[in-house]
Order: C-alpha cells, then structure tokens, then sequence
C-alpha cells in the first residue's frame, strides 16, 4: 500500500484535473438538517382502562382449557393419524394459554379498588387493557366447537371442515388472548417506568384536542394506579414552527480555521436566505431528536458582511481564526461534490492522479480514492453523473493562507493564556519576595529600638552622675560654713 501512495504521489499516471470554476474561500455547504423555532407545550391524559373484569376474563379463559380438553378426547381421536394431526395443530394454542392464564394475574394485579382516578386535563384518550372483543371471539369459538358431533370417527369432507374450522379458530383466540394480555402488560410496565410507549404514538396523533406534528416529543409527568385502570398525566412538546438549515463546513488553511461566532453556536445559512446566521441548540428532553430546538439569529458583523462578499482581505482583517478540531478532512459536501481539506492523501480520480492542492472540492463520475501514508484507503463513488468534471480550488493566495495561519496562531495564543494562573503565580513570587524583606525590616527595627534604649539608658547615667555631684558639691558648702 505504501508503494501504491508512493506511485500516486510521484505522478504515474500524468493527469491534471484543471481547477475550474465556483472557487471558494472559508465556508462551504456541508449538510441540511430540520430544527425547531417556537414550540407549544399541551397536557393530556392517558387512562389505560380494565373494561373487563377479572371474573369475566378468567372464567373465559377456564372456559377455553374446557373446550380444548373436551375436543382432545373427542372419538375422533382414536384415530392415530387424525391425533397426531390436530394435537400439533392446537399445540400452540395451549401454550398460548398458558402463557396468557400467568400474564391476566399479573395484570389484573395492578387494580387498586380504592383508589379513584381524575384526570387532570379536558384532553383524554382511553385505551382498553383487554378489549371486549376478545369475549366475542370466545363466544365464537364455543359455537364451532359445540359443532362438533362427539360420535365422529374417520372425519370425511364435510366433517373435516367443521373440525378445521374450528381447530383454525381456537388457534386465533389463544393467540389473540397471548398477545393482547402481553401487549397490557407491557403498557402498564412502560407506563409506570414514566416511559411512554411507541404504540400509543398513533392514538395521540388521533386526538383533535393535540396539535399534530411529526416531530412532538411525549413525557409522562406521572402515572397512578385506580380501580378502573391506570392514569398517566402528559406532557406533548410539539413544534409549531421549523426551519431548514444549511451547517456549514469550515476550510483549514495550514491547521487553522474560521472560528465560530461564541463556543455555544455556529455559523448556518437558512433555507432561501443568503445571509449567515447564529444557530445554538437547547439540550431539551421534551423534544424529538429529528427537529431539536434551536435559536437562530441573523449575523450582521463586519466579518460576516466580508464573508457573504468574499472579500478575503476583509476577511482577514475582521475574522477570528483558531485551530482546526476536526480529525476528519474529507467528505461529500451539500453538492455533491467531494471535499478534500488535507495533503495527508494521494488522491486518485479513477486512474489519473490528482495534483491540485488541498483544500479543493472534486466533482467527478469515477471512483475516487484516497490513500494515506499508511496505506489506508477512503473511497468515494460516483452518486449522480455530473456534466461537467473538475476540481475547485480556493480563492486564497499563498500569502493569504500563511496569514490565516498567524492570525489563528496569535488569537489561540493569547485567549489559551491562563491569566488566573500567572495572576496566582505572580501574587505567589510578591509574597514569596516580601516576606523576607519584611523579616529584614523587622530585625533592623529590634536592632534600632536597642540601640535607642541603649543611648537612653547611657544619658541617663550621666544625667544621675550630674545630680549626684550637685547633691555632693551643695554639702561640702554646707559643712564649709
């Protein structure tokens, strides 16, 4: 593989896609996406309601063991091959049963007779844990089976097609039963999780008190358990007004990039506006993912004006410019076009070797390849067929391009200085500096204030020796006399 990049880049096969055309500078379409401007925010409740009682429904379903244990020892079974063929027939029909029988006591657990349920919005929607329907189809299965003549034997056609019937029928009850008991189970489980559930989505949208929209995100703010059911109180986010936006991709020149309007939001193009605008998204729960909430402000800066003209100089004058984060430089743009922001590829247009340098934008009909260093390979097939092949390049000069790169270089330089830290450190070298002239100031205080006590101490002795000698010479006279 390394052979194969070492080829393309010495130019084996001598070919030159001429750069033609639609040339660009720091921004390019990259990708659409639909958000969301203005939401509403409404309440309903759900109230899953047991609209058939335990009693009824566990009588229907002994009533169905019944009806099997009565058919499987029918005359009919003595023989050997009719046995086998309709005991695998109604084989999944027991187990269905079965596992029906376990789910109703699980369900019909949740009742709580004391408790009444209010709902608190005007807006409702009722849903059947075990629909009546169910007993019908029950009823229905009674009447085949009673059908069925205990004296039959060897079944001919008329009798066969009763027994068919009716094995038929059995077989779409327990399933029925299996599934509709397991399907309120798992409701009430979801619902009680505070999680709402993706089959209920259809019966909201069908609600005329709800706002339709094919984005609203469901919450449910609580569930309670009643005697009739469950309650769960909702809350339905749902867009009222969208937008389509165009993400823009940023063109790194030797590492360094346009930078971004703030840290929280990027520059976009709205759909059938020319000009860029400021689009930041909230992390909000109570909305769908496909449409998420975002703000959009139109842009109107000396920088965005220079860029909408393609005025490169402006642009280099007004614009910020940072380094490039983004470890993937080669994709398919909004046109179609395949972007190429980096010299790490040897690039092959089918055969023929691709010498204009990065950034650039290819639009060709035949497989393109990119291989690294390491011999991997990114390919790119030919999605449409354009009329006309080349290659885009930028609008840059050499000169321009070095100084998008002092630009970003200088402007990450000085916003990455941890001035809180040298503010802390510098405090840190003052006090470590003070503190020693400060003990130097103290000693040469002690110092001082001695030898001022010292100098008094002295002119007092002199001062006593001067009164001891007036006091002595004041006698002498005394005794003289």
């Amino acid at each position: 593989m390394w052979l194969t990049w070492s080829l393309l880049t010495l130019g084996m096969f001598t070919y030159k896609l001429s750069g033609v055309g639609e040339p660009f500078h720091f921004l390019l379409d990259s990708s659409q996406e639909q958000i969301t401007e203005k939401i509403s925010i409404e309440r309903a409740s759900l109230i899953l309601l047991f609209n058939t009682s335990y009693l009824e429904v566990k009588e229907a379903i002994i009533g169905s063991k019944t009806i099997y244990d009565r058919f499987i020892n029918l005359k009919l079974h003595e023989n050997a091959d009719q046995k086998r063929e309709f005991f695998q027939a109604l084989e999944a029909a027991r187990k269905n049963f079965l596992y029906a029988n376990e789910g109703l006591e699980a369900l019909y657990s949740f009742i709580k007779s004391t408790t009444n349920l209010a709902p608190a919005s005007k807006c409702k929607l009722y849903v059947p844990l075990f629909p009546k329907e169910n007993l019908n189809y029950y009823s229905f299965v009674k009447q085949k089976s009673n059908r069925i003549n205990p004296g039959w034997l060897n079944l001919d056609g008329e009798q066969r097609l009763v027994v068919d019937i009716f094995v038929v029928a059995f077989n779409n009850l327990a399933e029925k039963w299996a599934m509709s008991i397991d399907y309120g189970n798992n409701l009430v489980q979801q619902l009680l999780s505070l999680e709402f559930p993706l089959e209920l989505y259809p019966e909201i949208e069908m609600l005329t008190c709800i706002d339709t929209s094919n984005f609203e995100r469901i919450t449910i703010r609580k569930t309670l358990l009643g005697q009739e059911g469950l309650l769960s109180e909702l809350s339905i986010v749902t867009p009222t007004q969208t937008a389509q936006i165009t993400h823009l991709l940023m063109v790194p020149y030797h590492g360094y990039v346009l930078e971004q309007p703030s840290s929280q939001s990027m520059y976009v193009r709205k759909q059938d506006s020319l000009v860029l605008w400021e689009y930041s998204c909230q992390n909000l729960q109570g909305l769908n993912d496909k449409a998420p909430l975002c703000s959009i402000d139109q842009i109107d800066t000396a920088c965005s004006q220079a860029l909408l003209r393609g005025e490169i100089e402006n642009c280099l004058e007004n614009c910020k410019f940072t380094e490039d984060k983004l470890e993937i430089h080669s994709q398919r743009l909004l046109n179609e076009g395949v972007y190429i922001g980096t010299t790490h590829f040897a690039i092959a247009d089918g055969s023929k070797v691709v010498y204009s340098p990065p950034p650039i934008i290819i639009f060709t009909n035949n497989l393109l390849t990119l291989t690294d260093k390491e011999g991997e390979e990114i390919k790119y097939t030919a999605d449409i067929l354009f009329d006309e092949q080349k290659v885009i390049v930028s609008t840059l000069s050499t000169e321009q391009k070095e100084k998008v790169r002092t630009k970003g270089y200088n402007n990450d330089f000085w916003a990455n200085i941890p001035w809180r830290d040298y503010l802390v450190y510098t405090a840190s070298g003052i006090t470590v500096v003070m503190v020693p002239l400060t003990l130097i100031g103290w000693v040469m205080s002690c110092i001082s204030t001695c030898h001022f006590k010292k100098k008094l101490h002295n002119a007092a002795k002199k001062i006593s020796r001067k009164s001891r000698q007036r006091e002595n010479d004041l006698l002498l006279q005394r005794i003289n006399i």
